[in-house]
């Protein structure tokens, strides 16, 4: 069975500072993300990883290269575009922000063509880019383990919707910890969640 270790990266100064910013290259870790990303290699040192794939966002990049593995860079694990929103930390920038995550994750009609921000990009974009890497993953390496790396609310959103055993509000403020980890196996149903950010799904509520 295919299992894919999907990996927010490290720590950053935005995530710190409260900024709002999807853009490219993006800013590097901070020392603490750094001992994050070492942390979480020796967390997976036992495990044979056969391949790496991860966002071209530094970040991410930096992430990935603790692994010790080489790494295959995918613009589709990029952040989500953020649009008009980008560089911004003020409070009705994160009200808009926020806003999104209301009509991504609603419990019975969610609404992912919304855009993240003025001019961002919708969730079913975003949830599509991660459904072709999963797709190459799977084609590449079946059977095998391997480690995605990529950012919090893209992969937040897109293993909500991806995954079969999670209900579509799942996601909503259930934040993937920096360098935290989201373990998924393949299944013949389809992609099911096993844990989420360390905790085991069955005892998770799954609404």
């Amino acid at each position: 069975m295919t299992r894919i270790i999907f990996i927010r990266h490290g720590e950053t100064r935005h995530n710190v500072d409260l900024v709002i910013t999807s853009g490219a290259p993006g800013g590097p870790l901070t020392e603490r993300g750094e001992d994050q990303a070492r942390a979480l290699a020796d967390q997976l040192s036992d495990i044979d990883v056969a391949a790496v794939y991860s966002s071209p966002l530094t970040r991410a990049v930096q992430t990935a290269t603790a692994l010790g593995r080489e790494v295959v860079l995918r613009d589709d694990l990029r952040e989500c575009s953020v649009g008009d929103l980008e560089g911004r930390g003020d409070q009705d920038s994160f009200a808009r922000f926020d806003l999104t995550f209301e009509h991504w994750y609603h419990e019975t009609d969610p609404d992912l063509d919304f855009p993240l921000g003025p001019n961002g990009e919708t969730g079913t974009a975003a949830v599509a880019r991660v459904a072709s890497v999963v797709r190459d993953v799977l084609r590449a390496h079946d059977g095998q383990t391997v480690a995605v790396v990529g950012h919090g609310t893209v992969l937040q959103l897109a293993l909500t919707t991806l995954c079969v055993n999670l209900a579509p509000s799942f996601g909503y403020r259930r934040w993937i910890a920096n360098a935290g980890t989201v373990l998924v196996d393949v299944a013949e149903r389809g992609l099911v969640c096993l844990e989420w950010s360390g905790v085991a799904v069955d005892e998770l509520e799954l609404t």
